[in-house]
């Protein structure tokens, strides 16, 4: 099918038994004789399996359009009630229908009863045309692509109307079709708005708009003047109101204004305080740094230093003992061999001197590293200095009481 002609004079069949509608009940006498030239629409519908069979010349068509959100299942049942011969289903979104189980339970749905029935789609792919084609084909007669609609939304999405202007995509989606359904009778039909304005259409735009005309011509005078006065006086009110709201939302959008510069000033006054903080907190950071590492400078030194101090104490008290005991020696040498003595007190002959014990000799030659271990070094030496005295001094007593 490519498109649908609606006749204006309607005839019925003059055969007996059919009462179906024809667009021209066409008459020729010959030898006084009525021969009729078209068949019963009846037996059309019950003999052919191909809905284009149903445009038959001289026969009126009764064709339920694709109407947005009415010609669902139950209005088609019920004009096929009053002899509607063919109906569409309202347009659907290809694209959605084939990508969406929900789209297509909802948006299509049909019956043994609801032949024959041609499904309305929009699309722009000749693929998703040709699959949502082929989901349909089992339960319908045909499709009939949308290249008609004016609304803005569909010829935006690059439905409708506009594909028009696009004839070779248009090809395409056909044979892309009838490429893919594998149904000889299956149809695919183009729906297209004609540009000419004929003069049917144009009588009955004139009748329409003189028929207004007449109306409201007509039921002025009923309208007393009180309701126009009532009128006039809501009309005022509700322009009043439109005024107070257009000032108050004025009102509001300058505050919001002035709300918007005070929050932009204090952020910029907040960021540039941020950034001081920032870079007075990583100039503390580095001197604390610093002053750290001077601290642990000065610790080391300071260790170094008290272990220096330790050495240098215990070797002033290792000097200070060896001369004592030196001291007591001599003295103790004078005491026990005073013969060996001259007269002015310097002795002249000493014995050897003892060597001292190896002890004695490990402690003095030891080095200490810290401050305890030259405290315990120190403590040493003098308990052996003490100890070997105290045997030198029983070596004289005994030698005295002798």
């Amino acid at each position: 099918m490519t498109g649908v002609t609606y006749l204006d004079s309607v005839a019925h069949c003059t055969r007996v038994g059919c009462h179906s509608p024809c667009s021209t009940a066409l008459q020729e006498e010959e030898e006084g004789t009525r021969t009729h030239l078209c068949e019963c629409k009846e037996d059309i519908l019950m003999n052919t399996t191909n809905q284009a069979e149903l445009f038959q010349p001289g026969c009126v068509l009764k064709i339920c359009a694709p109407m947005v959100r009415y010609s669902k299942l139950a209005f088609r049942m019920l004009v096929r009630k009053y002899d509607c011969d063919l109906c569409f289903t309202p347009m659907i979104i290809a694209a959605d229908f084939v990508r969406s189980v929900k789209a297509r339970d909802s948006e299509f749905t049909t019956s043994k009863a609801d032949r024959p029935l041609i499904v309305q789609f929009a699309a722009k792919d000749p693929l998703i045309l040709a699959n949502a084609a082929t989901i349909v084909a089992p339960f319908a007669n045909g499709i009939d692509l949308n290249c008609g609609c004016p609304q803005r939304w569909a010829v935006s999405d690059g439905y409708g109307a506009c594909l028009i202007n696009n004839p070779e995509l248009v090809r395409d989606m056909v044979r892309q079709v009838r490429n893919q359904v594998c149904i000889p009778e299956f149809s695919t039909s183009i729906k297209i708005r004609s540009l000419k304005m004929t003069l049917q259409w144009t009588a009955v735009a004139t009748f329409l708009y003189i028929e207004i005309g007449i109306l409201l011509f007509l039921c002025l005078p009923f309208i007393s003047a009180m309701r126009m006065l009532r009128r006039v006086v809501t009309l005022i009110t509700l322009l009043a109101n439109t005024q107070e709201t257009r000032h108050v939302l004025k009102t509001q959008a300058e505050m919001s204004e002035e709300a918007i510069k005070k929050y932009k000033e204090e952020n910029e006054y907040l960021r540039k305080v941020n950034t001081t903080v920032l870079s007075t907190l990583k100039k503390s950071t580095a001197d604390s740094e610093v002053i750290r590492k001077e601290t642990d400078n000065i610790t080391r030194e300071y260790d170094r230093l008290l272990v220096e101090y330790a050495k240098l104490q215990w070797r002033s008290r290792q000097d200070t003992l060896a001369s004592f005991a030196e001291d007591l020696k001599q003295k103790f040498l004078w005491e026990t061999n005073p013969e060996q003595t001259t007269e002015s007190g310097i002795t002249t002959a000493s014995p050897e001197p003892k060597k001292p014990s190896p002890k004695w000799e490990k402690r003095r030659a030891s080095k200490a590293t810290t401050p305890a271990e030259c405290r315990d070094a120190m403590a040493g030496a003098s308990g052996g200095v003490k100890e070997r005295l105290y045997k030198s001094g029983e070596t004289s007593r005994k030698q005295r009481s002798l």
